[in-house]
């Protein structure tokens, strides 16, 4: 077994321990390994590549992923192509001590009652800061409302990217603990999520007091949804970005997005590529930026956007006074025409412009005051 080897010989500079399916194939060397494991403390990251049919017992799995949470020095974990049972996961999350990233990807997670329990009690209890669960399935009967609770309640960046669980396992619920969260960055994306899904996470963002990013990705948004949104924003005083990107966003929606900038105060960056967005919400979005924060704007894929939003969007770049970025097309001969290269050039002349001079009272952070009707 190389990985064997490489662990017997205890190397300072071997910080990285990388499990394939061949290294689970034999069991007469089990100890062996979780021996060398532990004796192996300078390791910081692990990683399980393409392990979804072990040839180890449930019970050896569960020891090795023990020995692996003992590590003094773990600070990241990556589980990619692997059926795993969430009982190993909780191990992980009660025995590490300075574990701080746990990245799932494209794996099965194995979840019944009681590994849902045992690993929203771990987290609970842990240091874990992140945990990244991207295109995983949850297998067996678990009811996951208890994983997703302790998610949003012990964790500061939790992202989720077409994640599948079976019918019944998640209930509307879980979508309205966002108020009492302690994350910092949530991240959602290819997801079917419901209109009355979507619009208790904005009411949930009403009251949030943690939030500093908040990222939707190609989940379809509704023109209410999007006002409970707006509507929620308009209070909140903490969220620093927010990401709509393909979203399905209409003009009614950008509008709606448009008045919530006027009063907001703490929004810097605002993402909403690849919508459906046209001339009247651009130019109703160039006209409350000129009188808000954001610094960051995304707008580019959408095509509807015709000279007269295009012509809004220039103007705003030219007399904006805390605008430093405004992506409407990419720079890229393969996506974008001679003539949207132009136009992003020009936009992007300007940003550089109003950098050079822009006066000291908005680089600190000062805003000229707007009333909200």
């Amino acid at each position: 077994m190389v990985l064997l080897d490489r662990l017997r010989r205890n190397d300072k500079s071997y910080t990285e321990l990388v499990f394939y399916e061949s290294d689970f194939v034999r069991t007469d060397n089990f100890l062996d390994l979780v021996t060398a494991i532990l004796t192996n403390t300078h390791v910081k990251t692990v990683h399980f590549h393409d392990c979804a049919n072990p040839k180890w017992s449930s019970k050896q799995v569960k020891l090795l992923f023990s020995a692996i949470a003992r590590l003094p020095n773990l600070k990241y974990m990556s589980i990619a192509r692997t059926t795993v049972t969430l009982q190993s996961l909780a191990v992980v999350a009660e025995k590490s001590v300075q574990l701080q990233e746990l990245d799932v990807w494209e794996s099965k997670l194995v979840a019944s009652e009681d590994d849902v329990r045992l690993f929203a009690e771990a987290l609970r209890d842990s240091r874990l800061a992140a945990l990244y669960l991207k295109r995983v399935t949850f297998g067996g009967d678990g009811q996951l409302d208890p994983f997703f609770a302790a998610c949003q309640e012990s964790l500061t960046v939790f992202q989720l990217d077409q994640v599948q669980w079976t019918e019944g396992a998640v209930s509307d619920d879980v979508f309205r603990l966002l108020h009492t969260t302690k994350l910092v960055e949530l991240a959602i994306a290819n997801l079917s999520l419901h209109d009355t899904q979507l619009c208790a996470i904005a009411e949930s963002l009403r009251h949030n007091k943690s939030l500093k990013s908040f990222i939707l990705r190609n989940i379809t948004i509704c023109n209410k949804a999007a006002g409970q949104l707006a509507d929620a924003l308009v209070v909140n005083d903490r969220l620093h970005r927010l990401c709509l990107n393909k979203c399905s966003l209409s003009d009614v929606a950008a509008t709606t997005l448009a008045k919530m900038l006027l009063c907001n105060s703490t929004l810097t960056a605002l993402e909403l590529s690849n919508n459906d967005i046209g001339n009247q919400g651009a130019m109703d979005l160039a006209d409350a930026l000129l009188h808000s924060c954001i610094q960051q704007l995304e707008l580019q894929g959408n095509p509807r956007i015709g000279a007269a939003g295009i012509g809004a969007l220039v103007q705003l770049a030219e007399a904006s006074e805390t605008l430093e970025t405004m992506k409407l097309y990419t720079m890229s001969r393969q996506s974008s025409t001679l003539n949207q290269l132009d136009i992003q050039r020009k936009i992007d002349s300007c940003m550089n412009l109003n950098a050079r001079t822009r006066d000291p009272a908005h680089i600190s952070g000062k805003r000229r005051k707007v009333w909200c009707e």
